[in-house]
């Protein structure tokens, strides 16, 4: 039985229910959508508190929402301006890659959660990078490090092809390094007219029945909007940098553990005991809950714990974070309970991830190329 987890519970409302209203609601008078508001509450400018009616929802205090309509008929500083643009605020940048909508999440404007459901990992690479992965796999060889997590053999295997300069840096090449990305986190070659998931399931340690919830986690990892490691291999593409020094950049941010190893430190968090103590200091919620852009929850990990639910007693900790917060889990605690329902090998829910996000990478990498200038922001005191 779990008694107390030691983070900030949310206060019960002390106002009447017509001084709440729902994110609709808020969304309505506010004149903003539904991210934007939940990025007012993650900033602690619209207080939220836990529907009596449906423990899933969450109900918003009136009076901070028509704050937020005043504040919005003032001026704003240029300092303000520059600080909501890298704190979940307003998009700072043009992509047609993928796009978080109405608590969706679109591949060029295809419903990833659909795609997940009927596509193949391959077709979703083509559809976002605009090259397939239908030539011979088998030439991506697997790294091998001292180490044993499947990022730090990721970001070796990219070291060596970011240090080769010669030969055409185009779509292609995008191809051939996700190839490297998945042989590197995989730890296997593929196989002869072996699907990409069915590579990866294999060299994860996934039973064949299993091979299905990887490939939707391959896909539904596939990008995300501008998150710092594809934010980061932007930068990098932005200066000229190739391909694969680009996506080293990529990685290199991924490997942060409030990213790529979130999955590791969500695992942690479940496993240790009934007070804990793993959460970073300016969290208010553990590891692996909430997304500031799915105030009803995270489709991704909505999609892929239908297909494979969360271990019991990992489940009772999540009920009690979402009775106490609100927050709902977030798509690396559905890896997560991946690595550990279907008994996976160490780290192979931050693999899935990163195998996933390398789509992301080179398919932003591309698009950086064609549109968009040197990314130089300012600075302010």
């Amino acid at each position: 039985m779990i008694n107390t987890i030691n983070m900030k519970k949310q206060p019960k409302p002390s106002l009447k229910p017509s001084e709440l209203v729902s994110a609709k609601e808020a969304c309505a008078t506010a004149g903003i959508s539904a991210a934007t508001l939940y990025a007012y509450v993650s900033r602690g400018l619209v207080r939220t508190y836990p529907d009596p009616d449906d423990a899933r929802r969450s109900r918003y205090d009136a009076h901070d929402v028509d704050a937020l309509v005043a504040r919005k008929k003032r001026p704003r500083t240029r300092s303000e301006i520059a600080r909501s643009t890298i704190e979940w605020g307003e998009p700072i940048l043009r992509s047609a890659v993928s796009q978080i909508r109405d608590g969706r999440l679109y591949y060029r404007k295809r419903d990833a959660t659909t795609l997940a459901g009927t596509e193949s990992f391959e077709t979703v690479t083509s559809l976002l990078t605009g090259t397939g992965l239908d030539f011979d796999r088998s030439s991506a060889h697997p790294t091998h490090t001292p180490s044993s997590h499947p990022l730090d053999t990721i970001m070796m295997a990219l070291v060596k092809e970011a240090a080769k300069t010669s030969g055409r840096d185009g779509p292609r090449r995008g191809a051939r390094l996700i190839n490297q990305v998945i042989a590197a986190g995989s730890g296997v070659a593929a196989r002869k007219d072996e699907p990409v998931h069915t590579q990866v399931a294999r060299g994860l340690g996934a039973k064949p029945s299993e091979q299905d919830i990887i490939r939707r986690a391959l896909i539904l990892c596939a990008d995300h909007e501008l998150n710092p490691s594809c934010y980061a291999a932007r930068v990098a593409a932005s200066t000229g940098a190739n391909l694969a020094a680009s996506l080293l950049a990529g990685i290199a941010a991924f490997s942060g553990p409030r990213h790529g190893r979130m999955p590791d430190l969500c695992a942690a968090w479940l496993d240790s005991p009934d007070e804990p103590r793993l959460k970073t200091p300016e969290q208010s919620v553990p590891p692996g809950f909430e997304h500031r852009l799915y105030p009803q929850g995270d489709i991704r990990a909505l999609d892929l714990l239908k297909e494979c639910p969360a271990p019991e007693d990992w489940q009772k900790k999540a009920d009690m974070v979402l009775q106490q917060t609100g927050a709902h889990p977030n798509v690396t605690f559905a890896l997560a309970c991946m690595e550990r329902r279907l008994n996976l090998s160490k780290g192979a829910s931050c693999a899935l991830f990163a195998i996933g996000r390398s789509v992301g990478w080179v398919a932003h990498v591309l698009e950086q190329r064609k549109v968009g200038p040197k990314i130089r922001p300012r600075a302010f005191i």
